[in-house]
């Protein structure tokens, strides 16, 4: 799996999902401030470690807890 990140903006960027984040997965923003958070982490269990290793991950936000959207929260803990 190819780890992509796509910026949107200065402080915000798209994490591209496994498989184009449809289901089971989905694609996660990250927002890069004074501190970092994610939206949603189901974009793919090898997609969030290259993240940990890439970022600090502040705090994991949830648009909902299906768990495509939820899955990797573990990871981030």
């Amino acid at each position: 799996m190819t780890f992509m990140i796509k910026p949107i903006s200065k402080v915000i960027s798209l994490l591209v999902g496994k498989k184009k984040g449809q289901f089971p997965w989905s694609n996660s923003f990250l927002i890069k401030g004074a501190k970092t958070a994610l939206i949603d982490t189901g974009c793919g269990i090898e997609n969030l470690q290259a993240l940990k290793k890439r970022y600090s991950i502040d705090y994991v936000i949830n648009s909902h807890y299906h768990p495509d959207h939820s899955t990797g929260n573990w990871i981030l803990a």
